[in-house]
């Protein structure tokens, strides 16, 4: 079921409070001092790791930042701060927030065009930026889904006029279910990460926040 939303063919941005935006300073924190310890960075944050060509090892490592963050006690109040900042009638979509971490030239997470609707309840995406992106972070079509899968379905989608998301660090943005997007390729020579938080609107809380003190 397509629900009727202009988030559906835009973006939109979140006004967040300042305890959220404290909670973002911190977050980011500690991402910045895991990659540091990870990924080897100069102090200008670029990434000096010598071994990127080992994709299995990069992808563990980057797996292992986005758990330790995402299963993190001040994550789980992040999402409960985000939550009370919409102010809507919607509950938490997930069990805990996602993560996505670019390296420089990541072909593994330029992704794809995609949306991100799951079930029948409609949902909403809050894509919060941890770091400075010095790229364009997302791509995106304006059409809508019904157009996007038509044209894909001829294999024509490439002439649909793509547009692109510019983003500031801790400044949150929003989506529907079915807004096609995708992310694009970090052609900075620095690390760039989001947190992302799913909302959905729904008859009863069926979240599960969970969180594991790992340190």
């Amino acid at each position: 079921m397509l629900h009727l939303n202009k988030l559906n063919f835009n973006y939109g941005k979140l006004k967040t409070s300042k305890e959220t935006k404290e909670k973002l300073k911190i977050i980011s924190e500690k991402f910045e001092y895991y990659c540091n310890q990870i990924f080897d960075l100069k102090s200008n944050g670029e990434n000096n790791n010598n071994n990127n060509n080992d994709l299995v090892i990069v992808e563990l490592k980057k797996n292992f930042i986005k758990n330790i963050l995402c299963y993190d006690k001040l994550s789980i109040d992040f999402c409960k701060s985000i939550l009370n900042d919409y102010n809507k009638n919607a509950y938490l979509g997930m069990d805990n927030p996602n993560m996505m971490i670019h390296l420089p030239d990541d072909i593994m997470e330029e992704g794809r065009f995609h949306y991100d609707q799951t079930g029948s309840d409609e949902i909403v995406t809050i894509w919060t930026p941890i770091t400075d992106y010095n790229y364009d972070a997302l791509a995106y079509y304006k059409v809508g889904a019904l157009i996007y899968k038509f044209f894909k379905i001829l294999k024509i989608e490439k002439f649909l006029p793509k547009k692109n998301i510019t983003v500031n660090k801790f400044e949150s943005i929003e989506w529907s279910g079915y807004f096609i997007h995708k992310g694009c390729l970090n052609t900075s020579k620095n690390i760039s990460s989001a947190i992302v938080v799913s909302l959905r609107f729904s008859k009863e809380d069926n979240s599960n926040l969970i969180y594991e003190d790992f340190t």
